[in-house]
């Protein structure tokens, strides 16, 4: 059973959510921005603000084996509960049937595996509760939208000034 050591879960905690920031200051993948504003904005996500504290980032769902996946977060209460959580960017700008059919076979994606992730989680920790969730830039609410649209640009220009900085003309 996961037994949770407040201090170390804590510690761990601020850790996963520097990892999570510092992976941000460079450019990133659509996925990993949408990860880092989540858990910026963790409390008023309803999916996560159960689960106050990053076990994971980035982690090997079966260490040694990339090829196996790579889930996004896992995320703790106080409980000794676990939540696999995934996240895929999807783009909401393009249109048409083929734009629509790909928005949708990504959705599947994701939560097949959240799903996926969750399952091999409970197997590791069997007396753990395990719920698991996906998470896409079209599911958070229109205002968190716009933040997380303001939090890209405020990371593009971020990584431009910081180009610029470091190799000057």
């Amino acid at each position: 059973m996961i037994t949770i050591n407040h201090e170390i879960i804590e510690k761990n905690d601020k850790i996963m959510r520097r990892l999570v920031r510092d992976w941000t200051y460079s450019p990133s993948s659509p996925e990993t921005l949408l990860v880092a504003f989540c858990l910026k904005n963790q409390k008023l996500i309803e999916l996560l603000n159960k689960y106050p504290y990053v076990v994971d980032f980035e982690y090997e769902i079966n260490p040694g084996y990339t090829n196996l996946g790579k889930g996004d977060l896992i995320l703790a209460d106080a409980k000794n509960n676990l939540l696999a959580a995934e996240f895929k960017y999807i783009d909401l700008i393009s249109s048409g049937k083929t734009a629509r059919t790909k928005r949708n076979k990504d959705r599947g994606k994701v939560q097949e595996q959240a799903l996926i992730y969750a399952n091999m989680l409970q197997r590791k920790y069997p007396k753990a509760e395990v719920n698991f969730c996906s998470i896409t830039n079209e599911e958070i609410s229109w205002e968190l939208r716009m933040k997380f649209k303001e939090f890209v640009e405020k990371k593009q220009t971020d990584w431009v000034n910081r180009e610029a900085n470091l190799f000057p003309i």
